[in-house]
């Protein structure tokens, strides 16, 4: 029993960690980063620019945990999804745009 037991927490322990390195990202300089360079097309929360209305807006992207895994959004930011720009971020800009979608998705707990 003992050896489920420890087998289960440090299941858990990789896991808390695999979770807590990808949230290396501080999403205070993801917010700054998306107001910057992303309200064109995607609404932010709290912000009163008005987006195109195609792409989704923050709170949409943080509310849908289904569709939009750390895989998924990690993929969109290191490919150039911004229209007619030749862009992507950096590995550390995309980890603070996941942190800040991430604190949406916690806010709403």
């Amino acid at each position: 029993m003992a050896r489920y037991l420890f087998s289960a927490l440090a299941l858990g322990a990789l896991l808390t960690g695999a979770a807590q390195a990808f949230m290396a990202g501080n999403p205070t300089a993801g917010r700054e980063l998306v107001v910057r360079e992303c309200m064109a097309c995607h609404t932010v929360p709290e912000e009163a620019a008005v987006a195109d209305g195609e792409a989704p807006g923050f709170e949409a992207i943080a509310a849908d945990d289904n569709a939009y895994t750390l895989r998924s959004m990690r993929g969109a930011l290191e490919e150039s999804h911004w229209p007619g720009r030749p862009r992507s971020l950096e590995s550390k800009q995309a980890d603070n745009v996941i942190a800040f979608v991430l604190s949406l998705r916690n806010a709403e707990e």
